[in-house]
């Protein structure tokens, strides 16, 4: 037998190939939504269909995907956040691949962050995603934040409690709302990270930390979230750093949000190191209680 002929004489099929065929077919001829909005607008002959059977399965598996869309970070797309489309192109058929509402919403949303320090889980994570289990607490701090997306207010937040009740996700929530919304920039940044990186460039990398405090202070959402009292801090990082970041903040009138362990009047005695620090961290409490309408607690769920 020539070369060629051995590349192009035909294989016939197995009954075991011939059977998966038919069931393939079967499975897309008796999904009607499927066959009504994909294959009929094709007008493509059974001939040709039986030619891309494969690629229609693989299109059926991305049609039913996105009706049952569980967003964009759950995505099994082959291509995450995009579908296979199905085109007859001169008795051909081709596949090109969609952008999603979903995806072109989560480009556009980690676009707004400058820095987006939270755990990945929370990457899809709104405020209608956040659970009140009737928690008076909870639902009080929602109330807030739905409001403040709702009427983009610029009043400051300032949310404490235990290790693990939630701080941080309704925080996330509410910064992936507010960069749905478009509504600026957002730097979401872990203060005990934070407080480290700033002590390692403040003396060595003096551009380098001059660049990063610019940054921070004129970011349109800042949030601070998770001070406790392991956070390392000193005279230098509370006076040098703290307090002109959060000063510069609140003569502009931008946003802030704060999250930790302790109450107000415990991060002021936190932040005074010892009694010759007094001043400056009544200073920076002073300046936080004054654009806060209150403070938000937050307890464990008893379920």
């Amino acid at each position: 037998m020539s070369m060629n002929n051995k590349y192009f004489s035909i294989i016939s099929k197995t009954k075991e190939e011939l059977d998966i065929e038919k069931e393939l077919v079967n499975s897309i001829k008796n999904d009607k939504d499927f066959v009504d909005e994909v294959i009929r607008p094709l007008k493509i002959s059974h001939e040709l269909f039986m030619d891309y059977l494969f690629a229609f399965v693989d299109a059926q598996k991305e049609f039913h995907n996105c009706k049952n869309c569980q967003g964009f970070d759950k995505c099994p797309n082959a291509h995450k956040g995009m579908r296979a489309i199905l085109t007859n192109d001169k008795k051909f058929v081709s596949t090109k691949y969609e952008m999603c509402q979903y995806y072109l919403d989560d480009k556009r949303i980690k676009n707004c962050f400058i820095y987006n320090e939270f755990p990945a889980q929370f990457s899809d994570t709104f405020l209608k995603h956040m659970k009140l289990f009737s928690n008076g607490y909870r639902q009080l701090l929602k109330l807030a934040l739905n409001k403040k997306i709702k009427e983009h207010d610029k009043t400051w937040i300032y949310v404490y409690g235990d290790k693990d009740t939630s701080k941080t996700e309704f925080l996330v929530a509410y910064a992936n709302s507010y960069a749905k919304k478009q509504y600026g920039k957002v730097a979401f940044l872990n203060v005990d990270e934070t407080m480290n990186y700033v002590k390692d460039i403040f003396y060595r990398q003096k551009e380098l930390y001059n660049e990063f405090l610019e940054k921070l202070m004129n970011v349109d959402l800042l949030i601070l979230d998770g001070f406790n009292k392991e956070t390392f801090i000193n005279n230098v990082l509370r006076d040098q750093f703290l307090l002109r970041l959060i000063k510069y903040r609140y003569e502009n009138d931008l946003e802030t949000c704060i999250s930790a362990r302790f109450d107000l009047n415990e991060f002021t005695a936190f932040l005074a190191i010892n009694r010759f620090g007094e001043s400056v961290a009544y200073d920076i409490s002073n300046y936080i209680h004054k654009k806060i309408e209150k403070q938000y607690k937050l307890e464990h769920l008893i379920l």
